[in-house]
């Protein structure tokens, strides 16, 4: 379990000794990170190739 210390600090702990000083107040639980935005695929018309030929086949 990783929490966060009054003085900022990140550390990790054991489940049952998080739940315990989480319970008493003593440190802040550390926020789950944030999933990677899934990339939106391109839209409007493709490029063409790099050697000059079409991309339609």
């Amino acid at each position: 379990m990783r929490l966060i210390s009054p003085a900022g600090t990140r550390v990790e702990v054991g489940d049952e000794f998080g739940r315990e000083l989480l319970a008493r107040g003593y440190v802040s639980a550390e926020p789950a990170p944030e999933p990677d935005p899934v990339p939106k695929p391109a839209r409007g018309r493709r490029k063409a190739a790099p050697n000059g030929n079409s991309n339609t086949g």
